[in-house]
């Protein structure tokens, strides 16, 4: 059983005086600079490179790390560059001096989904953590979150 949760769109972030903060981006440009890249389980697979290369961009990966702050970091003290949640990187502009700019391609959009198996759909305790991973997410994301449901959830 499944749920989305979240609507995020992805953003290109850079540090505020990055030479190429103040101009808009083109697909080429990925493969002009260097990048910071997020690999949670180490795999090296990115649906960002998928995109890239349909249209004959590879991007120059400097540094892979497998958090997120830790990517934000790093751009913010050096030329490149990263892609990531739009509503995660807002929350560091400030505290690092970045900025976020629409990446130059269509597919933006992020979706959180949450997934159960219906063999404990019914669980009261995993009814109630799913109420509360849905309304964090929703004010995350920030729309106004809607109460759990009861112990006769079922989608």
């Amino acid at each position: 059983m499944s749920e989305q949760i979240l609507r995020d769109r992805l953003a290109l972030v850079m540090r505020a005086k990055h030479p190429r903060a103040r101009r808009r981006w083109r697909i080429a440009d990925y493969g002009a600079v260097e990048h910071v890249s997020v690999a949670i389980f180490g795999d090296g697979q990115s649906e960002l490179d998928a995109l890239l290369s349909l249209h004959g961009v590879k991007r120059r990966i400097a540094l892979v790390t497998p958090h997120f702050t830790g990517a934000l970091a790093a751009v913010a003290s050096t030329d490149m560059v990263t892609t990531v949640s739009r509503t995660f990187a807002q929350r560091f502009v400030r505290m690092f001096d970045l900025v976020l700019h629409e990446p130059p391609f269509a597919e933006t959009e992020l979706i959180a989904t949450l997934v159960w198996s219906h063999l404990r759909a019914s669980d009261p305790l995993l009814v109630w953590l799913r109420g509360v991973i849905r309304e964090v997410a929703q004010n995350v994301g920030g729309q106004k979150a809607r109460p759990p449901r009861t112990h006769g959830e079922m989608r």
